[in-house]
C-alpha cells in the first residue's frame, strides 16, 4: 500500500507498520508511522496557522516532543520509515506543491534537530514515494528530476522512476 500525491489530491491511508507509509485522513489530523511494535512517530497534519508538531510515542515511556514546523513545506502528508529505521521519507506540501525530504532518523530521535539530508523539489511536477527497498528509497515523478527545473516541463509525458541513495542523495533512473 502507498499514498500518492498528485497536484492537490491526497490518497489517504490509515496507520501502517514499519517500512510502510502513513498518511492522515480528513477525520484524523495525526499521521502515525509505526517504527516498531512499541514505538510510533506522530506528526500533526497542520491546518492554517496551526503548528505541525512531531512526537515519539512509545508504550513504555512518556510521549516525547520532537519539534514543531520542521519541514520544508507547511503540511506533512506522508511519512515512510526505512525498514532498518535509519531514515524517514517525509512528503510535505505547501499551496499544492509537494516536496520530499529524507531525514536521518536516529540522530533526530537522540535529540539533534530535524535536518533533511536530502530534499527533492519536483517543480513544476509532482513526486511520490513508492517504497523503501532496503536502504534505498524508490520514488516516482511526472518530471525528470535530473533535469533543471526550467527544463522539466518538456519531460512531463512519461513517468520517471528513481532509486534514491539517502547517504549522498543521488538519484538513479530505473
Amino acid at each position: 500500500m502507498r499514498a500518492k500525491f498528485w497536484g492537490l489530491g491526497i490518497a489517504a491511508l490509515g496507520t501502517l507498520g514499519a517500512g510502510q507509509g502513513a498518511t492522515a485522513d480528513g477525520a484524523d489530523p495525526v499521521i502515525r508511522a509505526e517504527l516498531s511494535a512499541r514505538c510510533a512517530l506522530e506528526v500533526d497534519m497542520r491546518r492554517d496557522e496551526q503548528s505541525a508538531c512531531w512526537r515519539l510515542d512509545c508504550v513504555d515511556a512518556p510521549t516525547r516532543a520532537l519539534g514543531c514546523d520542521t519541514t520544508a513545506m507547511h503540511q506533512v502528508v506522508e511519512v515512510l520509515a526505512a525498514p532498518d529505521q535509519s531514515a524517514i521519507a517525509v512528503m510535505t506540501v505547501g499551496e499544492g506543491h509537494p516536496m520530499l525530504e529524507i531525514v536521518a532518523l536516529q540522530p533526530w530521535l537522540q535529540g539533534q534537530a530535524y535536518s533533511a539530508q536530502c530534499t527533492f523539489n519536483p517543480y513544476p511536477g509532482t513526486i511520490s514515494v513508492d517504497r523503501w527497498d532496503g536502504a534505498t528509497l524508490l520514488v516516482s515523478s511526472d518530471v525528470d528530476l535530473n533535469t533543471p527545473a526550467e527544463q522539466r516541463i518538456d519531460s512531463m509525458d512519461v513517468d520517471h522512476h528513481y532509486r534514491v541513495n539517502p547517504g549522498n542523495c543521488a538519484l538513479t533512473s530505473e
